[in-house]
């Protein structure tokens, strides 16, 4: 077969001419006559007549290069071209709206120093002057209580937000949260009681009548009560402690034992709060014995809006956004102190034994009044066994050493110790309380700066940084009832307690020593937040939900928050501890501030429309 050499000539010179030709479809019906409507782009004038055809830079490749190199860059979306005029990809006009729902874990402040008045003598402090152990045996106990007993309050809440982002670039959010209130509580009792709970009381007392060996153990209807129950409505009410006499030790509660058996189980080694009474330059404490609760609540509520420029900084997925707006929070934040006291003077020894949750001597109870560390003395630098420590009748209350004054040979330990009606007036018990609540209401403006950190197919990462100056409108409640010396009789009138009126609480009415401040005002508080969140795309690749439709567009949510506000006040800390009611002397407000901060976890939803 023979081949054609000029072919291989005329074969390019055919394909040079056939490419360089135009070829012309067939005309758009309706389209104006003449070129085609991709080239006749608004040549007759923006007009509701002529046909305009397409913007100029909207007219498809070669007019227009998806290559060029200029500040105005064209995207493909969905197979059509748009043009980009400041670096974002998207279709001119369309708008994304980010919703998110979430669930927050918060951590607030606690607070610093102790209930009571920081220069007033302590109840450990008070008869024990010589003591060179002192403040030994006040860290070991922990008493007076240092706030950071109180566990720090942990909160959940909800946080709702929006998110716009417009095709130019730009983006406007808002949020609101809130935290409902949450409480944090020291409560002495409840902890000895939790461990006591390994043994019923009744058991406990035939184990140790029996040497640990559980017999028969008598039906009895003060198995279905307690021994606090029956201090309260029948050892102390009904007066067994006759005024000014001594215990009637004949008083039996079968098969819990006498008077004095049930107070020792029941009285407790328990915090103090040191006050100041106008007359003494150390001041007094007041003794507790049955109750001291502490409680710290807060609330939280806030709201914002804020707009965020167009990227400042972009290079790959990381962006830089400037962000300014404002923000509205209101706090509320409580201090609450419940008190019982016994009403007795009495005499014990002071040991580590009465508070370590431990059954030192073996009777199967556990920090009972009298009880020593297993060592058989003191640890820890406290007292040792030969002092005793005593609410004192001739004076303000305090602990007293063996051979002071006023001490008894009570108290070795094991022995019985000896409890004489202290409080002259007719209900024994002194129930006292204090509640310190600061409503606080900041708002202002902010400003800071955005940024995504990286976008990929497993997650975007982005957060803020915030700083701003808020006007903060604060206001202080104060009231209670019953705070001041309750150990000391009037010498002139053995009647009356010398700084207190009648203690006698009747169907939770208030007595003469009741009291009650207000305070308010408004000062500016810096703020700083620190944000950072991380969405996961996950519904998509889990089987089930990824068939749902509402999840098409969702995202698994993950964050973190730290807000940090100045000069918020205290409601502990803002107590002058200063009480003496029979002279005119009552606890007031007087302010102090520190810092507040919101450490917060995010778990939730984002949902893009």
């Amino acid at each position: 077969m023979r081949v054609w050499h000029r072919l291989k000539s005329v074969l390019p010179l055919m394909l040079a001419i056939f490419l360089s030709g135009n070829g012309v479809a067939q005309v758009i019906s309706g389209a104006s006559s003449g070129r085609h409507p991709a080239f006749n782009a608004g040549t007759a004038g923006y007009s509701a007549i002529d046909y305009q055809g397409m913007p100029s830079a909207f007219q498809s490749y070669p007019h227009i290069s998806p290559f060029e190199n200029r500040m105005e860059q064209h995207v493909n979306s969905n197979g059509l071209w748009f043009r980009d005029t400041i670096s974002h990809f998207e279709p001119r006009g369309k708008y994304k709206f980010d919703v998110q729902v979430e669930w927050l874990r918060s951590t607030v402040r606690d607070f610093g120093g102790f209930v009571g008045d920081p220069d007033a003598i302590t109840a450990i402090q008070m008869d024990n002057f010589a003591n060179t152990d002192v403040e030994a045996v006040m860290a070991a106990i922990g008493y007076p209580l240092q706030m950071g007993q109180v566990p720090r309050v942990q909160t959940d809440g909800l946080r709702l937000s929006t998110i716009i982002s417009s095709p130019e670039g730009w983006r406007i959010g808002v949020n609101g949260m809130f935290t409902p209130n949450k409480v944090g509580i020291f409560d002495r009792r409840q902890v000895v009681e939790a461990a006591r709970r390994s043994i019923d009381e009744i058991d406990a007392l035939f184990l140790e009548a029996t040497g640990g060996i559980m017999g028969p153990i008598p039906l009895t209807n003060l198995r279905n009560t307690s021994d606090r129950e029956i201090v309260e409505t029948r050892i102390l009410d009904n007066d067994i402690l006759r005024m000014g006499g001594d215990f009637d030790p004949g008083e039996e509660f079968d098969p819990r034992g006498t008077a004095s058996d049930i107070l020792e189980r029941t009285l407790l080694v328990l915090p103090d709060i040191p006050l100041q009474n106008g007359v003494l330059l150390e001041g007094v404490s007041q003794f507790f014995d049955l109750d001291f609760i502490v409680r710290h609540s807060v609330e939280t509520f806030g709201a914002g809006a804020h707009f965020e420029t167009a990227p400042m900084f972009q290079r790959g997925n990381i962006q830089f956004r400037g962000l300014f707006g404002g923000r509205f929070m209101q706090i509320k934040e409580g201090f609450h102190f419940t008190g019982v006291s016994s009403g007795l003077d009495y005499d014990q020894t002071l040991s580590i034994g009465q508070i370590d949750l431990i059954d030192n001597d073996g009777d199967f109870l556990i920090d009972e009044l009298g009880e020593e560390s297993g060592s058989g003395g003191a640890a820890g630098g406290a007292a040792g066994p030969g002092e005793s420590v005593q609410p004192s009748s001739g004076g303000a209350t305090g602990f007293e050493t063996e051979g002071s004054a006023g001490a008894s040979d009570a108290g070795d330990g094991g022995g019985d110790i000896s409890f004489t009606r202290l409080n002259p007036y007719p209900q024994m018990l002194i129930r006292s309380f204090v509640y310190s609540q600061v409503e606080t209401k900041l708002g202002g403006p902010e400003f800071g700066f955005s940024y995504d950190i990286a976008k990929t197919g497993l997650a975007t990462i982005s957060g803020s940084t915030r700083a701003g100056a808020l006007f903060n409108e604060e206001r202080i409640r104060l009231n209670g009832d019953n705070i001041g010396d309750v150990s000391t009789v009037d010498l002139l009138d053995p009647t009356m307690l010398q700084d207190m009126f009648d203690t006698t609480v009747t169907n939770g009415s208030l007595t003469q020593n009741a009291f009650q401040d207000t305070d308010r005002g408004m000062h500016l508080s810096p703020m700083f937040e620190q944000n950072i969140t991380a969405r996961l795309p996950l519904f998509n690749r889990v089987p089930v939900l990824r068939d749902m439709k509402c999840l098409e567009h969702s995202s698994l949510q993950l964050g973190w928050s730290f807000l940090w506000i100045g000069e918020v006040a205290e409601p502990q800390g803002s107590i002058n501890w200063t009480s003496n009611p029979r002279a005119g002397l009552f606890p007031t407000v007087s302010v102090k501030r520190g810092h507040f901060y919101q450490n917060t976890f995010r778990f939730g939803l984002n949902c893009e429309y």
